[in-house]
């Protein structure tokens, strides 16, 4: 089943933590955040597990919704290696349990 993200669009740096799940909040560094404004895309775990896998399909769809050249904070557990490469070609560095900024 496909992971759906929640969508944010505009968020100022500032306001990126408390804009992703608290089980991310902690991943996400004020420090690395340097552009004027982010889409989050938050993929949350179904049923509070760290089990949920994002596919490409999920972020394919999600990076679909955001604006050409957008910087992007990206956050969920379990992303597949073509989920990755996605993000990496959009510009959104890959982690173990998230993809944090552009």
């Amino acid at each position: 089943m496909a992971s759906k993200p929640h969508i944010v669009h505009a968020v100022p740096p500032e306001l990126v933590p408390s804009t992703v799940p608290a089980e991310f909040r902690g991943l996400v560094s004020l420090a690395s955040l340097k552009h004027q404004a982010y889409t989050v895309l938050a993929f949350q775990s179904a049923h509070g597990s760290s089990n949920t896998i994002v596919d490409s399909r999920s972020v394919a769809r999600a990076l679909g919704k955001t604006e050409s050249g957008s910087a992007v904070v990206a956050v969920g557990h379990n992303f597949t290696a073509e989920a990755r490469a996605l993000l990496e070609t959009a510009g959104v560095n890959a982690g173990p349990k998230r993809l944090p900024h552009h």
